[in-house]
């Protein structure tokens, strides 16, 4: 799903697909006319907008496939600090 479905709702994925595309096209593109509303949009973490404006440049047109890559990473970096923290195995 993370593949073919498109991003078409105003969420935070919306909002780092937008920021994504701000930092890919920023010479092109101004930032919004809501500028007192400028908190609302760094409020958010930059990782993920900075994934997405890589997909961009490097030519890809749908970033979710990112996300999986995310989880995967998040669980190997649970799951060492675990190993490293405990010394019970399960055979």
């Amino acid at each position: 799903m993370g593949i073919y479905w498109p991003i078409h709702e105003w969420d935070s994925l919306a909002l780092y697909d937008f920021l994504g595309r701000f930092f890919f096209w920023q010479n092109s593109v101004s930032f919004p006319s809501d500028l007192p509303n400028l908190h609302y949009y760094i409020s958010y973490p930059f990782l993920t907008p900075i994934a997405h404006a890589f997909v961009y440049i490097f030519g890809g047109q749908n970033p979710k496939f990112i996300y999986p890559l995310f989880y995967g990473a998040l669980l190997l970096i649970f799951f060492s600090f675990l190993r490293k923290e405990t010394t019970l195995m399960i055979a």
